[in-house]
């Protein structure tokens, strides 16, 4: 990855660890940072279709 992707999925990061709340925000950082990384690359993804987002929080099972 570039130092722009990467500067990037580290803002992502740093955005769902402070939006998220309870047992989401719990799941998250407990994550390893690769998963994390895998996670973000994910959310950027489902913020393109509508509902999406939602759908990727399932798939990570971060809530329900």
């Amino acid at each position: 990855m570039s130092d722009l992707s990467d500067a990037i999925l580290n803002q992502v990061i740093l955005e769902l660890k402070e939006g998220l709340d309870g047992p989401a925000k719990e799941r998250f950082t407990k994550l390893s940072p690769s998963h994390q990384r895998e996670c973000a690359c994910y959310m950027s993804d489902a913020k393109k279709d509508e509902g999406g987002f939602a759908e990727a929080l399932k798939k990570e099972k971060l809530c329900y």
